[in-house]
């Protein structure tokens, strides 16, 4: 009896994983991921209802707006801080102080106190700027000494900032004649201009 070589047993092929071991396993990574999905939308939630600041803006309006609705004559630099301007109580001292060291005198100069109404929308946590200049009615010409005064910038906090700033600007050089504000807002990032509004005409009664 002839003994021929002993033929190699074919490997066996892996197994392949149960298609229905396959479904349950994808099923239940995909109820995982909507779960932590939730849960974070739920954080979120609840982060922008106990700190409204924090939520992003949806930047789905962007705009701005100025106009003046009022010129109150003859008041000083004194009464403007003092009782006049938007300050707080440390900023009114430090400007008194700036004044009195820097300009003596100035807190005796009378002006004209334009109140300037401001809406900005879509500009949260950037900053917008404001400048004011005094017009000749007469000539449509700034005035010397009056014109392209910072007034300040302001970093917005909510999606829809509404304010009334008053301004206060040195008394028009003749009395008795027509002259007007010119109001622009810019953002402070790139300087571009975002609103510009003029004031009725008045007539100077700075004593």
């Amino acid at each position: 009896m002839t003994i021929g070589p002993a033929r190699p047993v074919p490997e066996r092929e892996p197994e392949s994983a149960s298609p229905v071991r396959v479904r349950r396993l994808s099923a239940l990574g995909w109820t995982v991921l909507v779960a932590l999905v939730a849960m974070a939308s739920s954080l979120a939630a609840l982060v922008f209802t106990l700190w409204p600041g924090l939520r992003p803006d949806p930047r789905d309006r962007l705009g701005a707006e100025v106009s003046v609705f009022a010129v109150d004559p003859n008041v000083t630099y004194r009464e403007w801080i003092t009782g006049r301007s938007s300050f707080s109580g440390d900023e009114a001292e430090e400007r008194l102080r700036e004044a009195r060291l820097q300009t003596p005198g100035l807190l005796r100069v009378r002006g004209e106190v334009a109140y300037v109404r401001m809406e900005v929308e879509g500009f949260k946590r950037r900053s917008v700027a404001m400048r004011v200049s005094l017009y000749e009615g007469w000539s449509n010409r700034r005035v010397e000494g009056a014109s392209n005064i910072d007034v300040g910038s302001q970093q917005l906090e909510a999606p829809s900032d509404r304010a009334v700033v008053p301004v206060w600007l040195p008394c028009p050089p003749e009395r008795g004649r027509p002259y007007y504000v010119r109001v622009e807002l810019y953002h402070a990032g790139d300087n571009v201009l975002l609103a510009v509004a003029d004031s009725e005409p008045f007539t100077s009664r700075c004593s």
